[in-house]
């Protein structure tokens, strides 16, 4: 494969190794580690959707180039969902509603885009999406309200064809204002 044919490399960008508040982390690292990726892997404390919609570029190309994403992240339970779970509900069926819901919320033209591209990446096994749940001693989910502990790391690694990798470890969730508009720093390895 040529260097035209094959995707571009992670190696071919001057990243920084620390990126700041005044930065422009989205366009200046998580799109370009992206759009040179076909591994992305990435724990956070919250997810949105509205993290693939601001960086479509950057996963799109992520895809061209025959590229997965895995996700691990943190979800709060209201005590309803857990007196769900325990009446037989399973627990993914309301872990997914509830972030529906929260998609739901937001007030956004694009949200009807950005749960398609979602639900088309699961439907092609693109994007894998698992929840850290804080549980009781009989291994229940715990309401929000009495869970102490919360699943809250933030790091990822990019792999690219060549198997450079590229890792990162900050203050930034996987949202949109994670990479565009919160006060964050991130460290890149």
């Amino acid at each position: 494969m040529s260097a035209e044919e094959r995707p571009p490399l992670l190696t071919e960008v001057d990243f920084q190794i620390h990126y700041g508040p005044a930065d422009d982390r989205l366009h200046n690292f998580y799109i370009p580690a992206l759009e040179r990726s076909v591994r992305y892997d990435r724990t956070a404390g919250f997810f949105s959707s509205g993290a693939l919609a601001v960086a479509a570029s950057g996963v799109v190309r992520l895809i061209e180039n025959g590229g997965r994403m895995r996700l691990l992240c943190g979800a709060k339970l209201s005590e309803k969902d857990v007196e769900a779970i325990s009446e037989g509900q399973q627990l993914r069926d309301v872990v997914g509603n509830g972030m529906l819901a929260t998609m739901e919320q937001l007030d956004d033209v694009d949200l009807r885009n950005r749960l398609e591209i979602l639900s088309w990446m699961i439907a092609h096994d693109l994007l894998e999406i698992k929840v850290v749940l804080p549980r009781d001693k009989r291994g229940l989910p715990l309401p929000d309200f009495e869970a102490l502990e919360y699943y809250h790391p933030k790091e990822g690694v990019f792999e690219d064809s060549a198997g450079h990798k590229l890792a990162f470890s900050g203050s930034s969730n996987e949202s949109i204002n994670g990479w565009k508009n919160h006060y964050e720093v991130v460290q890149v390895y």
